[in-house]
């Protein structure tokens, strides 16, 4: 026969095994609660670059941003509506924050070639770090390289080395790695638009006060690496190093992605593509984006091409009212769940208590 102190051993851990399985019920009702859509999706609403810097106007300051774009404050009572009444559709909020340090790779000012037409692209050379981070990433202009198969001219071959020059001097990796022909391996080639200086860490990079915020919002700094640009809140413009911002949705369990924002041609499009190739179910809210719409060919923009290569990728498009005539997630489906969880986990725990003092008793009785 057992005794009376295995016996309450016995009974101690049943209750403790009853308690751990309370416990993993518990968990699991959590993580139910959290899927708000009840479909085993979680949505993200990601607002690019909707900064002072690329506004025409409602900025902080009352002028418009460094890199302007027209027509771009439309876009804010969209936003600002659906953050009013809509806010229950996402899981996650997520802004992106273009912020670059002085003599920013992507500055034209930085590369002697202030004269060229907004948005032109000069040849560069990257390195290819191994931690493949923004962070450890870097280009440097290349006064021999080519733009769509032609070479640049001599005036600007002559300011792009001069670049190359001023930035080595500065401390650019690049500049040195990618033009040593004992190291030149570890680079590639690729191409970089001048703008011109826009959103210094400094200066009109910040969120305007007629952009509705909240506290639980998170933002993801882009470009912030000075010789390395990213439009996308992805990827650096090499599509080969990333930012946190995919650790940050997979730590959210996100499955779909509603992109607003600035530019739609550049920053907004760059994304939602990534987002797509990365796996995301992606939605662009057309009409709360704004581009700017450089001409290409014929009658083509930035914009047309950059709406054709999404919808080619799989981006779906709506409108904001199509987002505010969505429905909420049932209020009953999230706070049901809780309060039954909490009933249990306070019965369980009453239980053992009491179970606890029936066993000190018997243990006093023993002795």
């Amino acid at each position: 026969m057992f005794s009376s102190r295995a016996c309450c051993a016995l009974l101690l851990g049943s209750l403790l095994f009853s308690a751990r399985h309370s416990d993993a019920k518990d968990s699991s009702s959590f993580l139910a609660r959290q899927n708000t859509h009840g479909t085993g999706e979680r949505h993200a609403l990601l607002v690019i670059d909707t900064q002072d810097c690329f506004l025409d106007q409602n900025t902080t300051n009352g002028h418009p941003g460094s890199l302007a774009v027209d027509h771009a404050s439309r876009i804010l009572s969209k936003l600002n509506s659906i953050r009013a009444e809509k806010d229950c559709l996402f899981d996650l909020v997520v802004r992106s924050q273009d912020f670059h340090p002085e003599g920013h790779v992507s500055w034209a000012s930085s590369n002697f070639v202030s004269g060229l037409p907004v948005g032109t692209n000069i040849p560069m050379k990257c390195i290819k770090p191994a931690s493949g981070s923004t962070a450890d990433a870097a280009c440097c202009a290349n006064s021999e390289g080519t733009v769509n198969g032609q070479p640049v001219d001599e005036v600007l071959k002559v300011n792009l080395t001069r670049a190359r020059s001023t930035q080595a001097s500065l401390g650019n990796p690049a500049c040195q790695i990618c033009f040593n022909g004992t190291t030149s391996s570890e680079c590639f080639d690729t191409v970089q638009a001048m703008w011109p200086d826009h959103c210094p860490e400094t200066g009109d990079s910040t969120f305007p006060p007629s952009l509705t915020t909240k506290e639980t919002d998170v933002i993801v700094q882009k470009g912030l690496h000075q010789w390395v640009d990213a439009y996308s809140a992805f990827f650096d413009n090499t599509r080969r190093l990333q930012t946190p911002l995919e650790g940050i949705l997979a730590e959210h369990g996100i499955t779909h992605i509603h992109i607003a924002g600035i530019a739609t041609d550049f920053c907004v499009s760059w994304s939602a593509e990534d987002a797509v190739s990365l796996g995301y179910d992606v939605t662009l809210i057309q009409d709360a984006a704004a581009g700017i719409g450089i001409p290409t060919t014929g009658a083509d923009t930035t914009i047309t091409e950059a709406m054709r290569s999404m919808n080619a990728k799989g981006v779906k498009f709506v409108n904001t009212s199509d987002v505010l005539n969505m429905a909420c997630p049932s209020a009953a489906s999230t706070t049901a769940t809780p309060s039954t969880t909490t009933t249990t986990n306070d019965a369980s725990h009453a239980s053992m208590i009491f179970a606890f003092f029936l066993v000190a008793a018997s243990l006093a009785n023993a002795h």
